[in-house]
């Protein structure tokens, strides 16, 4: 996985307690951790990187209720690409 925002994506959910993530809460974790503002990561993240993770059955993206969780394939990708 070559993007950063997306292995953070992954690992934020699978390290979570909670079953469902608003996407808010992952953006503000995300641009922490790959150092970009905000903003453009929650442009990146809603336009490109969590619908991308959806088509890979890796994360389940509710736009509607702004929720992300994560699905069995997850676990998939960071075995392959690493934690």
């Amino acid at each position: 996985m070559k993007r950063p925002e997306r292995r953070s994506v992954l690992l934020y959910l699978h390290e979570s307690d909670s079953e469902k993530i608003d996407v808010d809460e992952l953006c503000e974790h995300v641009s922490n951790q790959v150092a970009k503002d905000e903003t453009t990561v929650r442009r990146l993240l809603y336009h490109w990187h969590l619908p991308k993770l959806a088509d890979l059955d890796c994360v389940r993206y509710d736009t509607e209720r702004g929720v992300v969780s994560s699905l069995p394939r997850a676990a998939e990708f960071l075995d392959r690409f690493g934690e």
